[in-house]
């Protein structure tokens, strides 16, 4: 019987090179699936976080969103929790995500870091529910008493992640009226606010991710819903990826969110917030 495989022993035959199939581009629809694949898992993850004791709900929300954040950002970048440091030595209320350059130095304490204010990138508040009362006081607070950066720095990027609005409404136009109510100024107010339940708030004229498209936001400090709170829920995740690589500095990631924000099957459209 011939057990031998065919072309075998049979130097002459040329051997069979297969063609490389280059990976494909990172194109707007893969980004949009991912993101909207993404969403399901955080949304998935923080219901599950409510079958947990009330003391151990917001931990553990907490972790979920710096989970996220480290499978996506940059590697030169640090995920933690703590202060901020700023160079008279005060220090900020704790805060439940930080990011900052891991270039820079930071003083840990267990589980708690103290950032220098030079290295951070952003700073992020993750609540259950987002409140009047915890929007008006403990964030805007919080916000206003961040170091001011060095002439030549921007801003932090300033983040609330939220799972519902107040009574589970699902008016973004709520931030507004909260905002009027308690006379903030545009540096107490969130740069962006992810609503796991909603679509994404948006302050006008700060995401450096947006710059040059049509979602940048006309007017400078007003809030502006981004999405659709029926099916672009996922906006909000990409949003916060991007902005904060953006502002990481390693590259310009305009080009590729562009491609997302004009995609002609499922534009993200941009409007100012109205009072309810």
């Amino acid at each position: 019987m011939n057990t031998k495989r065919p072309n075998e022993g049979n130097g002459n035959v040329p051997r069979r090179n297969l063609p490389r199939i280059p990976p494909p581009p990172l194109e707007g629809p893969r980004i949009k699936r991912h993101f909207e694949c993404m969403w399901q898992i955080l949304r998935g993850k923080t219901q599950l976080a409510t079958e947990l004791s009330p003391v151990t709900i917001g931990n553990v929300r907490e972790f979920f969103v710096r989970e996220f954040l480290e499978l996506h950002l940059p590697g030169d970048l640090s995920v933690g929790t703590g202060h901020i440091l700023d160079v008279g030595g005060d220090a900020s209320q704790q805060i439940d995500v930080i990011i900052s350059h891991r270039s820079g130095l930071a003083l840990p304490l267990g589980d708690i870091r103290m950032v220098f204010a030079d290295q951070l990138v952003a700073c992020i508040e993750v609540k259950s529910t987002l409140t009047r009362k915890d929007f008006l006081n403990q964030i805007a607070e919080m916000f206003l008493a961040l170091p001011t950066p060095e002439p030549g720095k921007s801003k932090p990027l300033k983040v609330v992640v939220a799972v519902q609005l107040e009574n589970g409404g699902q008016r973004r136009g709520l931030l507004e009226k909260w905002a009027r109510e308690g006379k903030l100024t545009p540096d107490a107010l969130p740069d962006l606010v992810v609503i796991l339940d909603n679509a994404a708030v948006i302050k006008g004229g700060t995401l450096e991710c947006l710059k040059g498209t049509d979602c940048f936001g006309e007017e400078a400090g007003q809030l502006y819903k981004c999405g659709k709170f029926t099916t672009q829920k996922w906006v909000s995740l990409m949003l916060l990826v991007f902005e904060i690589a953006q502002r990481a500095g390693a590259a310009d990631w305009v080009p590729y969110i562009r491609q997302v924000l004009e995609d002609k099957t499922g534009k993200i459209e941009v409007k100012k917030l109205v009072q309810e």
